[in-house]
Order: C-alpha cells, then sequence, then structure tokens
C-alpha cells in the first residue's frame, strides 16, 4: 500500500499529496517495509523499492533454511566408540546386538548374510 506524501513550499505548506512513493510493503505481513527517495522519479523509486524488498525476502528465505539445516545437524550424533547401532560378537561366542531397541541374534553369520527383518521390525515398531 503507497503511503501518501506531501510536497511542502515555502513557509511549510502543503502544495499538494501525491499517492505512491518509492516504497514497497509484501502484501504478506512479512515485518519487512523499504522505501526509497533517492531518484526525481517515483517510478524508479518504487522499482528500486521492490528489488530491495525482493533482496531482504531473499536473505530472510536464506537465514530461515541455514537455521533448518544447523538444526538437523545439530540433532545428529557423533560417529566413534560408543555410538554404534550393532555391536558384533564373534568371539569367544557369537551375538548381535541392536543397541538402540535391544535386539539380539545368536547368528551373527545370518546377519552379516543380510538377515535384517527382525532388526529393521523393531526399529519401526519403536518408531
Amino acid at each position: 500500500m503507497p503511503h501518501r506524501y506531501l510536497s511542502f513550499i515555502g513557509g511549510w505548506r502543503p502544495a499538494h499529496q501525491y499517492d505512491g512513493f518509492g516504497g514497497a510493503h509484501h502484501p504478506y505481513p512479512v515485518g519487512i517495509v523499504v522505501a526509497c527517495q533517492g531518484e526525481r522519479s517515483q517510478h524508479k523509486n518504487r522499482a528500486t523499492a521492490w528489488n530491495m524488498l525482493r533482496a531482504r525476502l531473499y536473505e530472510q528465505e536464506i537465514e530461515k533454511r541455514e537455521a533448518a539445516a544447523n538444526a538437523t545437524e545439530a540433532s545428529k550424533t557423533d560417529i566413534g566408540w560408543g555410538h554404534q547401532i550393532r555391536s558384533y560378537v564373534l568371539q569367544p561366542y557369537q551375538l548381535v546386538k541392536d543397541l538402540r531397541t535391544g535386539v539380539t541374534s545368536g547368528s551373527p553369520g545370518d546377519v552379516l548374510d543380510g538377515e535384517l527383518d527382525n532388526f529393521m521390525e523393531a526399529s519401526l515398531a519403536r518408531n
């Protein structure tokens, strides 16, 4: 919505009003308002203001996406000792234990060959 500006003549008396200026409001409430009065032409000012508004909205969207990416990165766990999903014991006894669900298997050969159905069912049931 354009603002109403007054032009003044000597003695600060209003001479005339004009609608429009080099300003822009986004139609949705995003909290960003820009104004530009650097040029003599209202059309150039308005075009410059819309470009400024687009740039600020783009920066706001980039910041929002970076915040979401940082939140995703922060939720990831460390890769290291003690953070594994499954532990395989092959000597002196044979055992495979899923540390997230607590499911155990006494035949690691089958698990290493791809028999992961019990572990997947327990994981899906947990979620």
